[in-house]
């Protein structure tokens, strides 16, 4: 175990804490730990890996998504896979049926601001868009093709499913 400080915070880190870090904390652990004067070597010791591996995850660029809003603090990472199988959806499925769900009026949006909101890019997002609408979670108004963007409107089906969701865990989850 090796106490490490995450700003002003001392933080008893093992190897079991660590695997539960998300790639980017952990790039950022290993970094901290290099700036307290621990080599690549030592801090690959503490956690039973060669010290080539350290450097690689301390250099290792991450992309993520930074959240737009409070209720859009649900990254892929944290819905939870149990959820997912008990209420059969995919985890872009389920972003995209909660982005949508939030506008009672439905959501005038193309496919730019859909992915902007939702973090979700080219068939990612066309895979997710076309399992809500095939299932009738979904609906799409006013589309056709080119012009104004559509209008999308969840259906009951859309609102039991999320109501089930939430059941299960809270939305923050």
């Amino acid at each position: 175990m090796e106490t490490i400080l995450f700003g002003s915070l001392p933080i008893d880190m093992t190897r079991e804490k660590f695997m539960a870090l998300l790639p980017h904390e952990r790039s950022e652990c290993f970094a901290l730990m290099r700036e307290q004067g621990k080599s690549d070597l030592a801090i690959g010791t503490m956690f039973g890996i060669g010290s080539h591996v350290v450097r690689r995850l301390i250099e290792a660029k991450h992309l993520y998504a930074v959240p737009k809003a409070a209720e859009e603090r649900v990254a892929p990472e944290t819905i939870p896979a149990a959820l997912l199988t008990s209420i059969d959806i995919s985890r872009n499925g389920l972003r995209l049926l909660r982005r949508i769900g939030r506008e009672s009026q439905g959501w005038k949006a193309g496919k730019a601001l859909i992915s902007r909101e939702t973090g979700l890019y080219d068939g990612a997002l066309e895979k997710a868009m076309n399992e809500v609408l095939d299932r009738g979670l979904v609906v799409r108004l006013g589309y056709s093709g080119r012009g104004p963007a559509p209008t999308y409107n969840i259906t009951p089906q859309g609102s039991a499913l999320l109501a089930q969701a939430a059941a299960i865990v809270p939305a923050e989850a």
